[in-house]
C-alpha cells in the first residue's frame, strides 16, 4: 500500500517522511480493522511512511461512505500515535477481562463494544465515552491521557518531538512561511445556457496574494477576485485560466474546453438516435458526466435500436459504485399545454453479469437549464433487466424495451428543459439507449383518440405493484408503431389522469403517477380504438 502511495501520490512523489509528519493514510481496505496505528516505541524506522496511521475510507468523517457511528476512528487512532493504550489495556480485546491503561484517572475496565454507560463490570463505573473505547459514543480523553500524550510528543522516542521544532515546521511550509505550491480552481457549473452566470473559486494553496484570472468568452473576461462571477452570452466551449502568486514565486493553470455554453434550444417534436454524434465528451449539445474518471458513456456502433449508433456503457469493465451522467441539450416546451403534456420516451437494452447485480438507471428532469434536478424514474432490478449474461454482452433488436415518462409535468414547460440519465454501476454487464422521443402528448380531459394504424394487438399486458402507492408501470407489447390512450377512473367511472402515449414495437414499459390519489380502489385503461385491455389498482399511503 505505502509503495504505492510513494509511487502514485499526485501532489508529490516520493516518501513523506515519519518523523517530519504524522501520516494519515486512508484505504479502501487494511484487511479486518477500521483503523491502526504504530505506537511511537515500534520499531518500523522514524523516518518510513509505515509509521503512521491508516484508517479505512468508510471511517473517515461522518459524511459520503462514513457515518457518525465511525467518526472518531482517526482520533482513536492518534490516541495510539501518542502512546494512548485501549482503557482495558495494550490488546486489542474488550469486553473479556477488567485490565488498565496505565492512566491514573482512567477507571479499570474490561472494555465495550457498545454505549452502555452504565458498565461497572470491574466493580466502578468505567469511563465509556473515551475516545479509546469502543463504544461508538467517546467524546473525551482525560487529563491524564492527555499528559501522556504530551510526554509522547516531547519524547525523541519514534521521532514524534522532531514534527514541532521550528526546523521541521519551516522544512514542512507549516511556520506560516509556507510558499505557493499548486494553483487550482472549481466553478459552480461548468456547462450553462446563454445568459447565465459562473461562481468561480481559487482553490490554490498555500498562502496566495495575488491573483489574475481569464475568462475567453465571459463577462468580465477577466478578474483578480478570489471568487468572481462570470456571465456567458454566446454559445460555445470556452477556457478558463487562473495565475496565482505568493509574491516571490507565481504557478498557472488552464483548463482547456472547461464551460460548455449550450447552443439554442430544440423544438418539439425532438427525437435523438445519435447518428450524428461522433464523440459525446466533444458534443456540442449533449453533456457527460464521469465522477469516477473510468468508463463512461460513449457513442457505440455494436448495437442500435435503429440506424447503426446509439449511447452506451461499457459497464462490463465498469468499477462498482461508478456513477455516470448524459445530459440533454436544453428543449424549448414552452408552447406546451395543459391539453397536450408532455411524454418523454426512449429505448433501453441492459443485461445483468450476475443476479445479485444491483444497477441503478435514474432520468432526472431541470426546468433551469440543468441548474437543478428532479428524478422523474428510478429503474433497478428487474425494471432495469432480470436476465444475465456473463460474456461481453452485445443486444439484438430482440433485447431493447421502451420507457415512456408521464410526468413532465407543467413546472418542466420552459424554453430551457433538460433531461439526464444517471447509471450506477454494480459489476454488471452494459447498458445501451437509442431514440429517445419527447413529443407532446402527456395528461389532459379531453384527449381525442387518433390512431395512426391499428394492425397492432396488445399482448402481455400487464401492471406492477399491486398495491402501489405512488407509481404504476403498465406493461404491454405490440408489434407496430401506433396510438394509445391510457385512462385512470375511479370506481363510479369518473376520469383522474388521461394520457396519450406513442407505443414502439416490442416491449413498452409505461409510469404513471399514483401519488396525487387518495387511498381506495381504480381502474386503469389501455386502448389504441380497437384493443382495450383494463386493471384494477388499489393505492394505499
Amino acid at each position: 500500500q505505502v509503495d504505492e502511495i510513494i509511487a502514485k501520490n499526485d501532489v508529490y512523489n516520493g516518501p513523506w517522511p515519519g518523523n517530519r509528519y504524522m501520516n494519515v493514510i486512508i484505504c479502501a481496505n487494511i484487511g479486518g480493522p477500521l483503523g491502526y496505528a504504530e505506537y511511537p516505541y515500534d520499531e518500523l524506522g522514524q523516518e518510513g511512511m509505515y509509521a503512521g496511521i491508516f484508517v479505512r475510507q468508510n471511517c473517515i468523517g461522518s459524511i459520503g461512505t462514513s457515518s457518525d457511528l465511525t467518526s472518531r476512528t482517526l482520533t482513536h487512532e492518534v490516541g495510539h500515535w501518542l502512546n494512548l493504550y485501549h482503557p482495558w489495556g495494550n490488546n486489542d480485546n474488550p469486553a473479556i477481562t477488567c485490565g488498565t491503561d496505565e492512566v491514573d484517572d482512567t477507571p479499570q475496565t474490561r472494555g465495550v463494544i457498545s454505549c452502555n454507560l452504565n458498565e461497572d463490570f470491574c466493580g466502578e463505573l468505567a469511563n465509556v465515552e473515551n475516545y479509546m473505547d469502543y463504544s461508538f459514543c467517546s467524546k473525551m480523553f482525560t487529563a491524564g491521557q492527555v499528559e501522556r500524550m504530551r510526554a509522547a510528543v516531547i519524547s525523541p522516542m519514534g521521532g514524534r518531538n522532531n514534527l514541532w521544532t521550528p526546523s521541521n515546521l519551516a522544512l514542512t511550509g507549516a511556520d506560516g512561511s509556507a510558499t505557493i505550491c499548486k494553483a487550482e480552481f472549481i466553478a459552480n457549473r461548468t456547462d450553462i445556457c446563454a445568459g447565465e452566470q459562473i461562481q468561480f473559486s481559487d482553490e490554490s494553496f498555500n498562502n496566495v496574494s495575488s491573483r489574475q484570472w481569464t475568462f475567453t468568452g465571459g463577462t468580465p473576461n477577466s478578474s483578480t477576485d478570489q471568487t468572481p462571477s462570470v456571465v456567458f452570452n454566446t454559445p460555445g466551449i470556452f477556457s478558463v485560466s487562473l495565475t496565482v502568486s505568493d509574491g516571490n514565486d507565481s504557478l498557472s493553470v488552464t483548463k482547456t474546453g472547461f464551460i460548455k455554453v449550450l447552443p439554442n434550444a430544440r423544438t418539439l417534436p425532438y427525437f435523438e438516435g445519435f447518428e450524428g454524434i461522433t464523440d459525446l465528451n466533444n458534443s456540442d449539445y449533449w453533456t457527460i458526466k464521469n465522477f469516477n474518471q473510468n468508463n463512461s458513456w460513449e457513442i457505440n456502433s455494436l448495437a442500435s435500436h435503429s440506424g447503426v449508433k446509439s449511447a452506451r456503457i461499457e459497464n462490463f469493465n465498469e468499477e462498482e459504485g461508478s456513477i455516470d451522467e448524459l445530459i440533454s441539450p436544453t428543449i424549448d416546451l414552452s408552447g406546451i399545454t395543459s391539453t397536450t403534456g408532455a411524454t418523454l420516451s426512449f429505448r433501453y437494452a441492459h443485461r445483468k453479469r450476475d443476479s445479485s447485480n444491483t444497477e441503478y438507471l435514474n432520468v432526472f428532469a431541470s426546468f433551469n437549464c440543468g441548474e437543478s434536478w428532479i428524478q422523474r424514474k428510478s429503474m433497478v432490478n428487474s425494471s432495469l433487466s432480470n436476465l444475465t449474461d456473463t460474456a461481453f454482452w452485445v443486444p439484438e433488436l430482440s433485447d431493447w424495451s421502451t420507457m415512456h415518462i408521464l410526468n413532465i409535468s407543467s413546472s418542466f414547460w420552459v424554453e430551457d428543459f433538460r433531461f439526464k440519465f444517471s447509471f450506477e454501476s454494480d459489476s454488471g454487464n452494459n447498458l445501451y439507449i437509442d431514440d429517445i422521443n419527447l413529443y407532446s402528448g402527456g395528461p389532459s380531459d379531453d384527449l381525442i383518440l387518433g390512431v395512426t394504424n391499428s394492425i397492432s394487438s396488445l399482448e402481455n399486458v400487464s401492471i406492477y405493484p399491486v398495491p402501489s402507492e405512488n407509481e404504476v408501470t403498465l406493461s404491454f407489447s405490440t408489434s407496430a408503431s401506433e396510438n394509445f390512450v391510457i385512462e385512470l377512473t375511479d370506481l363510479l367511472g369518473k376520469k383522474m389522469e388521461q394520457y396519450q402515449i406513442i407505443s414502439q414495437p416490442g416491449k413498452n414499459d409505461v409510469i404513471i403517477s399514483t401519488k396525487q390519489l387518495s387511498s381506495g380502489t381504480y381502474f386503469l385503461s389501455i386502448s389504441n380504438g380497437t384493443y382495450k385491455s383494463s386493471f384494477k389498482i388499489i393505492q394505499t399511503r
